[in-house]
């Protein structure tokens, strides 16, 4: 359903909206990005030793995964690969 861009329950160029009230949808997802923060581990704190942990961001065949996959930030992905290389240099990842 369309509907015109001078109704207040416009939302973007999609034409969607929202039934009920707005400021409370807002709420409910900053809460539940808010947990998903906490939720996540530092990847910043592994260390090349780690390996246990850092297979979780590497393929069968040995490839990182990249950031749309990991849901990391630029610096973390950064910082893994940096880590996993290292692995893959001291042979603690093969």
């Amino acid at each position: 359903m369309r509907v015109p861009k001078d109704n207040p329950q416009y939302h973007g160029d999609f034409g969607l909206h929202f039934t009920g009230n707005c400021v409370q949808w807002s709420c409910l997802l900053a809460d539940m990005n808010e947990t998903k923060k906490e939720e996540r581990p530092s990847v910043l704190s592994l260390t090349w030793r780690d390996t246990d942990k850092l297979r979780r961001f590497v393929t069968e065949t040995g490839k990182i995964l990249p950031r749309r996959k990991t849901r990391l930030t630029a610096m973390e992905q950064r910082h893994l690969a940096r880590i996993v290389k290292q692995a893959r240099n001291m042979l603690q990842m093969l």
